[in-house]
């Protein structure tokens, strides 16, 4: 077992929301952008996809450490 961060996470956990932030940080550079027109609905579609599952992983480590599960 890996061993424990902050607020009980793992180091896969905590690398997980680290990518999940980063795709969170593309999103905002890329919407910010000056030349960038609207974002493809297929870019879009798939960062939040990719976010969701970050997120799921991080959240199902942390039920079956604690026994708890989902609702």
């Amino acid at each position: 077992m890996s061993e424990k961060r902050p607020y009980g996470l793992t180091e896969d956990d905590q690398f997980k929301l680290h990518r999940a932030r980063n795709v969170l940080r593309l999103l905002q550079y890329l919407s910010e952008a000056d030349k960038q027109g609207p974002l493809e609905p297929e870019l879009l579609g798939s960062a939040y996809g990719l976010l969701a599952e970050q997120l799921d992983a991080v959240i199902a480590s942390s039920e079956h450490r604690t026994g708890r599960a989902r609702a």
